[in-house]
């Protein structure tokens, strides 16, 4: 009988730390929130990652809280983009460990906007050569 008991006890050790073992994972995740300069947050901004090593990238935009997050991602170094219309671009590297989450928060300035300003007037017409108002 205390055979048995040893047995099944060895038995479920064995199960619970090889499911433990399986349950570690492999990857790692990146996530953050995008920010302007006053800390209000950019919805909508575009957001890569891309393995520094391999080269293989994902693509996602923010949420409308300026939240993002790329889950799953092999460990590694990995450069991450953030543009957004009207801001200047963010780069920033990060290092992903397995099981760890990186945290970024990218602040965006300002950028400055290109091309022609045109405005158009009429001019009131006046007489320079009289101080009498006409109706």
């Amino acid at each position: 009988m205390y055979k048995r008991i040893t047995l099944f006890a060895a038995l479920a050790t064995m199960f619970l730390l090889s499911a433990t073992a399986f349950g570690q994972g492999t990857t790692g995740n990146i996530s953050g929130t995008v920010t302007d300069p006053n800390g209000a947050v950019v919805p909508g901004a575009t957001v890569k990652v891309t393995n520094t090593s391999t080269n293989q990238s994902r693509e996602s935009s923010a949420g409308g809280d300026g939240a993002f997050a790329f889950q799953a991602l092999p460990p590694g170094r990995y450069k991450v983009d953030v543009t957004a219309a009207n801001f200047a671009a963010y780069t920033v590297e990060a290092d992903v460990n397995i099981t760890q989450t990186t945290s970024i928060d990218a602040k965006l300035s300002v950028s400055g906007v290109g091309g022609d300003v045109t405005v158009d007037y009429e001019a009131t017409v006046i007489q320079p050569e009289s101080s009498q108002q006409g109706r």
